[in-house]
């Protein structure tokens, strides 16, 4: 009896025991997913605050853009969004049922707040982080976007003057003055932003333009500054533009001249209905001209199948342009090459393009440079111009149904705003 009542105790001791152990487990596992659940919401919230910096990526851990409106959900109004599929969650990491759902509560500006829910085995626990636009170090190596939630389609350095029925499709700005005419259009969302830098930055509308106030004055550590040509073709060849100009550094002779090759001449001339080429190769190519002027119903494509193109126009200050004439379309053959093979036009001249009636480009635009510490880089077009890509310049004049559309690709500040966390709170 003695053994049967001692078998028996030491039987309740170790049920006892593993009953205590499987409800620590389920304890210690709750504990798990509840703070995984809380880590899962920071990494959300730094996965988007990086998403506002830089802007979208192919990154499987940066979520897609996603407004909550004025106020973030409620721990229930998530569940039944993720329920019923208002939401997603992004997982974390992939293949995961577990991860994040975040994004930004109210408007976007040079504040902007973050709301970020972590999903661990069906817990959730959210964060909010208020973030600012910080400056950025004014230096080459420092690049970074100025306006992280969106690219620009134009930003005129010292001014930007549309008139008259044009149309934007994109973020734009100025460190000097904004001028909309009658009727212009500036399309609404959070990432079309009227940015407004410095303290002598301005914006004036005319009747019945079209555009949302809440995304303007965005005064962001005051003027951007920009790269001059000069510099950005130090990152080519060692001495810059002065060995672009030479045959032996560019690759001038592959352009096909309405239907010639060989030429390494630095200007380029093409009459009525005339069409050069101006192939690519791996690695990129880099062409550099002088002048460029062409007749009525003109083309030229940049085909950019085999790696990215820069065109070069010197030298700095010098009176050479891009001279559109009517009709013409200047056009990549491999649009959707664009991300990895960007064409981009840079300008040291002090004229950068002038157009009139009808013409088209979807190629990149970057016309700035110093001269007696002056900017220089005009563009000015007019009646019926369409741009897709990004368009940087000293000036912009628009006249008269012109069309800026942001593109693919984009061109760097030196320096300026990054949005950095301010505030956190669970």
């Amino acid at each position: 009896m003695a053994a049967v009542a001692l078998s028996a105790c030491l039987t309740m001791i170790v049920s006892s025991a593993c009953l205590q152990t499987v409800s620590e487990l389920k304890t210690s596992s709750a504990e798990l997913h509840y703070e995984r659940a809380l880590q899962l919401a920071e990494a959300g919230a730094n996965a988007y605050l990086s998403r506002l910096t830089f802007g979208a990526s192919a990154s499987s851990v940066v979520p897609p853009a996603l407004s909550f409106g004025a106020q973030a959900p409620t721990l229930a109004e998530l569940k039944a969004g993720l329920r019923d599929g208002t939401y997603s969650v992004m997982a974390y990491p992939a293949g995961s049922s577990d991860g994040y759902c975040a994004g930004t509560v109210g408007k976007v500006g040079s504040t902007a707040t973050i709301a970020s829910f972590g999903v661990s085995n069906g817990i959730i626990r959210q964060v909010t982080v208020r973030t600012a636009i910080k400056q950025a170090p004014s230096d080459l190596d420092g690049e970074t976007d100025i306006f992280p939630s969106g690219k620009y389609a134009i930003y005129g350095i010292t001014s930007v003057n549309l008139v008259n029925n044009s149309v934007i499709d994109g973020a734009f700005g100025s460190n000097g003055s904004i001028t909309l005419g009658n009727n212009c259009l500036v399309t609404d969302t959070n990432d079309h932003l009227v940015s407004l830098n410095g303290a002598g930055a301005t914006l004036t509308t005319g009747s019945g333009c079209v555009y949302d106030p809440d995304t303007t004055n965005q005064k962001v550590g005051g003027d951007v500054v920009w790269p001059t040509v000069s510099q950005l073709a130090l990152k080519v060849r060692t001495n810059g533009l002065a060995d672009l100009m030479q045959a032996a550094y560019n690759d001038n002779s592959d352009i096909v001249r309405d239907g010639v090759a060989g030429s390494d001449a630095t200007t380029l001339s093409l009459k009525n209905r005339g069409l050069a080429v101006f192939p690519s190769k791996s690695g990129g190519s880099n062409y550099y001209l002088t002048n460029a002027e062409f007749g009525n119903g003109a083309s030229v494509r940049f085909d950019n199948a085999n790696g990215p193109i820069n065109v070069w126009f010197g030298p700095v200050g010098g009176p050479g342009s891009w001279d559109g004439g009517q009709n013409l379309s200047a056009m990549v053959t491999r649009p959707d090459l664009i991300g990895t093979n960007p064409v981009h036009i840079a300008f040291a001249t002090t004229t950068a393009i002038t157009g009139v009636n009808n013409f088209s480009f979807d190629v990149g635009i970057y016309a700035y440079d110093l001269m007696n510490n002056v900017p220089i880089g005009s563009v000015e077009v007019k009646n019926n111009g369409a741009f897709t890509g990004s368009l940087v310049a000293a000036s912009i004049t628009g006249k008269n149904n012109c069309v800026f559309t942001v593109g693919n690709e984009h061109f760097h500040p030196k320096g300026n705003g990054y949005y950095r966390r301010q505030f956190w709170a669970e």
